[in-house]
């Protein structure tokens, strides 16, 4: 297996970052515009809306120990994970 769990956790997490930030940038208005292209709070909860394949229970098992994460949502705008490590 080309990937430790090691690494796959980090893998995971940078995504998991990569696409929060992604997301959920403060998206101020774009150079020479007169402001009308500024994002909406909805259209903010719409691009969120898009990592609710995150939300549930991830577990990775190997022959050294099983990891696993829970991701909830607590709000329109808040989603929340847990990670644990059994060795």
């Amino acid at each position: 297996m080309f990937f430790t769990r090691i690494h796959m956790n980090k893998l995971l997490l940078i995504i998991s970052v990569f696409a929060v930030f992604y997301f959920c940038k403060n998206e101020t208005q774009k150079e020479g515009s007169s402001g009308t292209d500024a994002i909406t709070t909805s259209e903010k909860v719409d691009k969120l809306s898009q990592l609710s394949w995150l939300l549930g229970s991830w577990q990775h098992v190997s022959e050294d120990d099983t990891s696993k994460e829970i991701w909830s949502k607590v709000n329109d705008s808040l989603y929340v994970a847990k990670s644990f490590t059994i060795v």
